[in-house]
């Protein structure tokens, strides 16, 4: 069992930079205490039983100077562990013993070390059971517990140094924090110093009864908890209601001794080690060969399969646009009159505003959805996110309103939080996995200049969404709503500028400018300024391209002859609008490659209407 426990510290400070270091007790911390104990478990272990390794330099006599200098003369011999021993013990000095990390966590095996020192250096160890009776008596005096200060010196107040295999014993159960083992006597009420196990019979005692002997490593505990963490997360998804949910995390949270922020972050990761997206999607073809549900939804706005966000000042419009689009949507007729829709259930989450709020409103608006394909939801929380997914499975959602994302996500408060990046990645892995467009409402941060100069001249940006940037860059589209200005009589105009084009829906940085209501609380697109304009000029652009190759289906076009279909369009804007075909072939069935030309640089390309069954 010898020197089984001991690991060998690195490197020694100097006891120059360890008193610079602790040049006030205040600042022991515990790695000053695990340090010491460290190095003093080592010095001990190294040198056990062998006195004359710890005793000082002695000189009993006056040494002349002839003396000195005689070829035989041998200098005092200094003990190989004085010297560390004399740093260890100035150390110990300098410690803060009412320190909570050494009352918490190292007391017990600093007493045993400094006492091993102590004993090795004095073997009758006056001082240490000086100050052990001194601790007695005070306890006595204030009427506290003495009884460990006694025990103590019973362990300590030796003469002899005991056994190795005793104290490398004693050591390892300080370590494991083992309690007091003694034989049962009747009769007797209190054991005596002689019914204690001694250490190595404790330990042998402890195998006995299949307690491990060695603290578990870091590998073990990780191994331990992750455990924990994927069983408990597995069974919180199947419990069936929100509720049971929310109380499983708690009871989750406080076995892994966990607050709310750790456990969600760590449950994010875990979600992303398990996805089978880096197994089924891990090469070039698999990717370029797999259908993954990406088509417009609304022309220009509303990308199915990804998660859009609108976000407005308060009383912009924000849940009106909401109500408007669930209209178009589950009609199939175009959003503004202009839009082009495609039809699709829709269910929407309210977290806003109550049913009767919404009832006065879709009067007002004169709302005409089609009540077969619209779906509502007016309590939610976060817990439910697993239900989701399973709801767009049972009812073929196409689209996915939420309102608010602060309301329905745990509140303003939380919108710093890591946990919100959680809620991020499970709405875009529900929007990936099932085709549905999921469109979320939030909020813009307050602003200081709403009524001044300024005023007329800010547009939004990302970094004015309200909340944690796990939020921006969670999302997929994103859109700022804004009141712009005041139309000539009096209607207020506000502008939807695209934010984030991860879909390709638009350009980023494009506005639609958009014409309320005060009357029906809706929006028109506005003519009078470029936005609207340049879309209908694009779409047309669009629709001349796709006939054009439509009509000569299979047959691969270079741009001269493309050209020819949309006469009045300039040359970028029928580049950039055969790239938005091609974008999406999986709705227009228009296919590209690159013509060979033997120069350096961009390349050219032609394009063709697929025909059934025929592939590049």
């Amino acid at each position: 069992m010898k020197n089984s426990s001991i690991n060998k510290p690195p490197k020694k400070a100097k006891s120059d930079d360890f008193k610079k270091e602790w040049s006030y007790k205040s600042e022991c911390t515990f790695s000053h205490f695990k340090k010491w104990c460290r190095e003093a478990e080592y010095l001990v272990l190294s040198n056990y039983g062998d006195l004359d390794a710890f005793k000082g330099e002695e000189i009993l006599e006056p040494i002349s100077i002839e003396k000195l200098f005689e070829n035989d003369f041998e200098p005092p011999r200094v003990g190989s562990a004085y010297k560390e021993y004399c740093r260890l013990e100035s150390q110990y000095y300098l410690f803060d013993l009412d320190h909570p990390d050494y009352q918490r966590n190292h007391w017990n095996l600093i007493g045993l070390l400094w006492g091993a020192l102590q004993t090795h250096q004095d073997p009758y160890f006056h001082e240490w059971n000086y100050r052990m009776k001194c601790n007695i008596q005070e306890a006595k005096a204030s009427g506290e517990d003495y009884s460990i200060y006694e025990r103590m010196i019973h362990i300590n107040n030796v003469a002899e140094i005991e056994p190795i295999e005793e104290f490398e014993a004693r050591l390892l159960l300080i370590k494991m924090k083992a309690g007091v083992v003694y034989r049962v006597i009747e009769g007797k009420d209190k054991p005596t110093k002689e019914d204690y196990l001694t250490p190595l019979k404790h330990v042998h005692w402890l195998k006995t009864k299949h307690v491990p002997l060695n603290p578990p490593s870091i590998t073990t505990k990780t191994e331990d908890s992750l455990t924990i963490l994927e069983k408990g997360w597995n069974e919180i998804k199947l419990l069936p209601r929100p509720s049971q949910r929310r109380l499983g995390l708690k009871q989750l949270q406080k076995e892994l001794k966990m607050n709310p922020k750790e456990l969600s972050s760590l449950i994010y990761e875990l979600q992303v080690e398990k996805s089978s997206k880096n197994q089924k999607l891990n090469n070039f073809n698999a990717v370029m060969s797999g259908e993954f549900n990406q088509k417009t939804l609304v022309d220009n706005f509303i990308m199915s399969g990804t998660v859009s966000m609108i976000a407005g000042d308060g009383g912009s419009g924000k849940t009106s646009l909401l109500y408007q689009t669930a209209e178009s949507v589950t009609t199939g007729k175009p959003l503004f009159g202009r839009l082009t829709t495609k039809k699709r259930k829709c269910l929407l989450i309210q977290g806003d505003e109550s049913h009767v709020n919404a009832q006065t409103k879709w009067k007002r608006m004169n709302l005409q959805p089609d009540p077969a394909q619209w779906e509502l939801c007016w309590k939610w929380t976060a817990s439910q996110l697993p239900d989701l997914r399973q709801w767009i499975d049972n009812n073929g959602f196409g689209l996915v309103q939420m309102d608010s994302f602060g309301v329905l996500f745990g509140g303003n408060e939380a919108m710093n939080d890591a946990e919100i990046g959680l809620y991020m990645y499970e709405l875009n892995s529900i929007a990936a996995d099932t085709g549905a467009a999921i469109v979320v409402n939030h909020h813009l941060k307050k602003r200081t200049h709403k009524n001044t100069k300024e005023a007329a001249k800010w547009k939004p940006s990302l970094g004015d969404f309200f909340g944690s940037s796990y939020i921006v860059n969670g999302i997929r589209d994103a859109w700022g709503l804004w009141k712009k200005g005041e139309h000539l009589d009096g209607s207020p105009i506000y502008g939807l500028k695209y934010l984030k084009d991860n879909s390709g829906l638009i350009e980023n940085g494009f506005v639609m400018n958009l014409l309320g209501s005060e009357e029906s609380y809706r929006y028109s697109l506005f003519d009078d300024e470029g936005g609207v304009k340049e879309l209908d000029v694009r779409n047309t652009i669009r629709s001349q391209l796709h006939s054009g190759l439509k009509s000569k289906a299979g047959e691969w076009l270079p741009f001269t002859t493309l050209k020819t279909f949309t006469p009045k369009a300039d040359d970028r804007s029928i580049k950039r609008e055969l790239a938005n075909l091609f974008t999406h072939a999986a709705a227009t069935g228009i296919e590209r490659r690159p013509i060979e030309s033997g120069h350096v640089g961009r390349p050219k390309y032609e394009y063709r209407f697929a025909i059934c069954g025929v592939c590049v």
